[in-house]
């Protein structure tokens, strides 16, 4: 071989291995993963073809997103800002401008002209600018207090019902809530925090209105520097048109585009402002196909209720790259933070499998299951699943362990909050996890675990208590139904029966419901019917134990109707029932009545209730060890502590003194900052402590027989700013501003009115010269130096007159005197005219 051809192959060879290694441009079309921004997790294709050349058309598809997420089997709430089209344009696949609009859109008629309908509270500046959306003005506002405020606006029962989602273009930085205007009933919110504008959404709960009750959409500042702008509000149906342009489409032609979007909790997207896309129309056809995307797919069971072991089947569908881990958990709510974890192995066929037994880790009732697929680039993808667990409320009584004889037992009662609105106890938390450390088999619970039924606040004990490691069972109490039936619907959809029975090796369990609608504190005839039954069809089990929320055996407060509370006394004799537990007196009490022994247990973490004897207030559970024939019954007092306030263990203040109020054990040794602190037979405690400037650390701890638990907040004072401000405020002229806190003057600190700023010098004092205004404006004075609180507080400008300070009140004295000589000289020319008439 030549040198030549030596060397054109070597260059061939070399060539070819450039490409090898750096590979040229691909052709490639909207389906090939390349077109999968990994920011993106979900598409919908849709095909538009053509029996015509078409130079250009508009397109126009209708799309309803809960369907689309259904189909995915996507939990979540759709990110409307997220939408994007892609597709061929001039020959090139890109994103493409498009219009989004709502179906049956409702939008509020210049809300804007009349800030009349705003409810304006005085410490919220409001105003109109011609920065807007439509060509219009929007509505500005600013607020002038470093504390919560907001605005709103009412909005009709009707509107609220026809429609399910709120609109509207907005940028700044504030919260748009849709609630209830006189009880903390939220039907749903969305945040605001852009320096451009952008189209916001969010849905509402339809579940929670009543065509009783009066709502608004409120508007509440997160600060009060930002001015704020709202645009555009309307309330609309959930279906949606996306329109674009297709372009150069040949006879017979088929085109495939992406309609591309997100949920909500993979991050909200930035959003576009409205684009007018217009085209002729065409004959042209379009055609949706399914949605794909990166999603977790949980085969679910063939039925809804499950019982005993059940398996889980998981799939992952359409991911970029490959899976690293799903993992599973039980009763995840929240930031899944608890919960029980399940093993996921992944199979042959496919499939990610874990299988539990139901009747050892949930009680009957309302179950999720949460699953997190992770892939090897780092993206997320997840689904949940609801279904039924009825392993003990059937019509034939169950037993869970027929040939056990030895097992353990928790009760507790009382655990729920102080207020409506207030979370679980902290309290609860912890004796739930004391219950964990000794680990019983299975959980009753005497009642009052929620304040007064509303939907969120049993998904708030759900959450609580999704730590337990093992099933509970619970015995209805009277504030789950304090809201009426919707209570008690709102517990059977989360926990099902309200009174049933069961057997768990040789003892037979039954749960009592004394707070029946119409008849609340009792038990009626028909549940007092089955209990018999019931104790008849159980005589032969060795114990017998029984829950129930009001005490048959009270201390001080038991079933208002005495005589039922007299006729299950003599059934519990009747039957030897072995014991029985109680709850809604918040105090801890044990006696043997006639060899039934009566345990009152109420208190798991609401108020222990002064008006009993000390030695019964203390927070606890109660645990039964049953061993064949022999059962022992003890109580537990895991030592607990409650900050109650400051709220969170990072405070920000400007009062040099601060009140560290909370709960613990009675017994307890509490100390706070290395000082004694008293607690009261409740367990109640308050101490305050004088705050230095800057951050102040302190320990809150309760000690008892060698156990010890510790809060560490840090509390930040910022000492307050105080300004002294002209009364009366001109344009045009110069004001001046002293600045001091504490009695001495601030050096440095910032001073902005409106759009003005100036700096304090050592004297804490300033100059500012106000602008010229054709009429009076209300505007911000803030004041802000680090290490201080800052001052925030509204402002007038009037309009100049002038001249001013003393020498316009000579002028105007001068005016006057002037005004009443020439009227008293008039008057006399007058009567001097008249006398002369007279003489004549």
């Amino acid at each position: 071989m030549n040198m030549k051809k030596i060397f054109m192959f070597s260059l061939i060879l070399s060539i070819a291995l450039i490409q090898t290694f750096f590979p040229g441009p691909v052709k490639t079309d909207a389906s090939s993963n390349e077109w999968w921004n990994r920011k993106w997790y979900y598409r919908v294709p849709v095909v538009v073809s053509s029996q015509s050349e078409v130079g250009e058309a508009l397109i126009t598809v209708s799309l309803k997103p809960k369907e689309i997420l259904s189909k995915l089997r996507v939990n979540g709430t759709f990110d409307f800002n997220s939408i994007r089209v892609i597709g061929l344009d001039n020959g090139d696949l890109k994103e493409l401008p498009f219009n989004l609009n709502f179906e049956n859109e409702s939008l509020v008629e210049n809300f804007e002209k009349g800030i009349d309908k705003w409810k304006l509270k005085p410490l919220i500046i409001t105003w109109l600018s011609n920065e807007s959306v439509g060509g219009g003005k929007s509505l500005c506002f600013r607020k002038a207090t470093r504390s919560y405020i907001s605005i709103y606006l009412p909005v009709d029962v009707e509107t609220l019902e026809k429609q399910s989602i709120v609109s509207f273009w907005g940028k700044g930085n504030y919260t748009a809530t849709l609630k209830d205007l006189t009880m903390p009933i939220e039907l749903g919110h969305v945040e605001v925090s852009s320096s451009k504008y952008q189209r916001h959404f969010f849905y509402y709960d339809k579940r929670k209105i009543s065509r009783k009750r009066p709502y608004g959409l409120f508007i509440s500042p997160k600060d009060y520097v930002t001015v704020n702008y709202l645009d555009e509000i309307a309330f609309s149906k959930e279906k949606v048109t996306i329109s674009w342009l297709v372009k150069n489409l040949k006879s017979g032609e088929e085109r495939k585009y992406y309609i591309y979007f997100d949920i909500a909790e993979h991050g909200a997207k930035e959003g576009k402002l409205h684009m007018e896309i217009k085209g002729p129309k065409a004959n042209l056809k379009a055609s949706i196909g399914e949605p794909e995307g990166f999603r977790v797919v949980i085969e679910e069971p063939k039925v809804k209720t499950l019982t005993g072991n059940v398996t889980l089947k998981v799939k992952t569908l359409d991911n970029l790259s490959n899976i690293a881990n799903v993992t599973c958990k039980l009763n995840c709510y929240g930031k899944c933070n608890s919960g029980t974890s399940l093993k996921m192995k992944p199979s042959r066929e496919g499939f990610w499998v874990t299988t539990w037994n139901t009747a050892e880790t949930v009680g009957d009732g309302l179950q999720k299951v949460s699953v997190r697929a992770v892939e090897t680039d780092g993206r997320e993808s997840y689904a949940d699943v609801y279904f039924w667990v009825r392993n003990v409320q059937f019509k034939e009584t169950v037993n869970l362990k027929p040939n056990t004889t030895t097992f353990r037992f928790a009760v507790i009662g009382d655990n729920r909050p102080g207020s409506a609105g207030d979370p679980q106890p902290e309290i609860f938390l912890q004796i739930l996890k004391a219950i964990n450390k000794v680990k019983p088999d299975m959980v009753f619970n005497t009642g009052d675990i929620v304040y007064s039924g509303d939907l969120e606040q049993y998904i708030d004990f759900k959450r609580v208590t999704s730590i337990l490691r093992k099933p509970m069972y619970i015995a209805r109490g009277n504030h789950e139904v304090m809201i009426g039936a919707k209570g008690q619907e709102n517990y059977e959809y989360f926990f099902g029966d309200p009174y049933y029975s069961f057997n768990y090796g040789n003892s037979h369990f039954i749960i009592l419901n004394a707070n029946i609608i119409g008849h609340l504190y009792s038990v009626d005839e028909q549940q007092i019917s089955w209990l018999k039954r019931d104790l008849e069809r159980s005589k032969s089990f060795e114990h017998i134990f029984v829950f129930i929320h009001q005490p048959i055996y009270p201390f001080a407060h038991g079933l208002e109707n005495k005589a039922v509370e007299a006729t299950l006394r003599e059934i519990m004799l009747k039957y030897h029932v072995t014991a029985v537990f109680q709850g809604h007196e918040h105090m801890c009490y044990i006696k043997e009545i006639n060899s039934v022994k009566s345990i009152i247990t109420g208190g798991a973490g609401a108020e222990l209730d002064p008006q009993y004897p000390s030695k019964t207030l203390f927070f606890h559970f109660t645990m039964v060890q049953v061993n064949g024939s022999k059962v022992d019954i003890s109580i537990h007092k895991p030592l607990v502590l409650e900050v109650i306030n400051p709220k969170g263990n990072r405070v920000v203040t400007d009062k040099n003194e601060i009140k560290i109020e909370g709960r613990t054990q009675p017994f307890a040794e509490l100390i706070i900052n290395g000082e004694k602190v008293d607690v009261k037979k409740t367990g109640y405690f308050s101490h305050s402590i004088h705050l230095s400037k800057g951050m102040n650390k302190v320990s809150v701890k309760s000690k008892f027989s060698g156990e010890e638990i510790e809060r560490e907040l840090l509390i930040i004072y910022k000492p307050p700013i105080k300004v002294l401000i002209p009364e009366e405020i001109y344009s045009e002229e110069k004001i001046k501003l002293t600045v001091t806190s504490e009695g001495k003057p601030v050096n440095g600190a910032l001073v902005m009115l409106g759009d003005i700023k100036a700096s304090t010098n050592l004297n804490g004092e300033t100059e500012i010269k106000i602008p010229p205004i054709k009429e009076e404006k209300e505007t911000v004075l803030l004041v802000t130096k680090m290490g201080y609180s800052d001052y925030v507080a509204p402002i007038k400008i009037k309009v100049s007159m002038g001249i001013k300070g003393p020498l316009q009140t000579l002028i105007l004295v001068a005016i006057t005197i002037v005004a009443v000589s020439l009227f008293t000289g008039y008057k006399l020319r007058s009567k001097r005219k008249k006398k002369g008439k007279t003489q004549v």
